[in-house]
């Protein structure tokens, strides 16, 4: 496995993630914690879910497969997110997380989906930034962190805030001329990245004719 920086934490994380927002059989625990598993012996140290996947199926899951990890002594990080903007909501819902995760802190904790900048004022009013800040003081959080689906500039204005540690958003041979402007700010501040969709939700390997602008010479990857 290929291992990556991630921005300025001191961290390592592997080229390949794990999602788990597209479990195939979510209530089927064994077969979902020994995917999490096999991932983990392949290298996989970065596992990545959320509160609305599957509802709270996902993060349910995830405390079983972490469980098992720490018990093989197979290392990883955790990574989940929130919706939530007000202090007590925030904890609330992180302190539910905790629980289901089975984990004293979360390594990269996310403000979720932010899909517009008037929202991202609201959450801002809301102090959602303060609250991250002091929960990572408090050792509950490790990272501050961020989602993202705004387009390239107006993700780079959210990275004028200097609190994120890392971002995560969706890049792709399907949306990177969109996207270009925010990658380049990541790079330029030296923050953590984190890519969701890299295959463009599926539309690359069905359309394989559309990327053939992709490949140099006899590449065929």
């Amino acid at each position: 496995m290929i291992y990556r920086e991630y921005g300025k934490t001191g961290k390592k994380v592997s080229l390949l993630g794990f999602g788990g927002m597209r479990f195939q059989a979510v209530d089927d625990h064994d077969a979902c914690v020994g995917m999490m598993v096999e991932a983990a012996e392949g290298g996989v140290n970065y596992f990545d879910t959320a509160p609305a996947y599957f509802g709270i199926k996902s993060e349910i899951v995830f405390g079983k497969g972490l469980k098992e990890l720490r018990r093989r002594g197979l290392p990883y990080y955790c990574s989940t997110k929130t919706f939530a903007a007000e202090d007590k909501k925030i904890r609330n819902e992180l302190d539910a997380q905790l629980k289901r995760l089975g984990v004293d802190s979360v390594d990269f904790y996310h403000v979720w989906c932010i899909t517009d900048l008037p929202g991202w004022d609201k959450r801002k009013k809301s102090g959602v930034l303060q609250t991250f800040r002091k929960l990572k003081e408090e050792g509950l959080i490790k990272h501050v962190c961020v989602s993202s689906h705004l387009i390239g500039d107006e993700i780079k204005s959210l990275l004028m805030e200097g609190v994120f540690e890392g971002v995560l958003f969706g890049y792709s041979a399907y949306n990177f001329r969109t996207r270009q402007a925010a990658f380049d700010a990541i790079v330029k501040n030296n923050l953590g990245c984190v890519i969701m969709n890299p295959l463009g939700g599926g539309i690359i390997p069905q359309h394989p004719e559309m990327f053939e602008f992709l490949k140099t010479g006899n590449d065929e990857t």
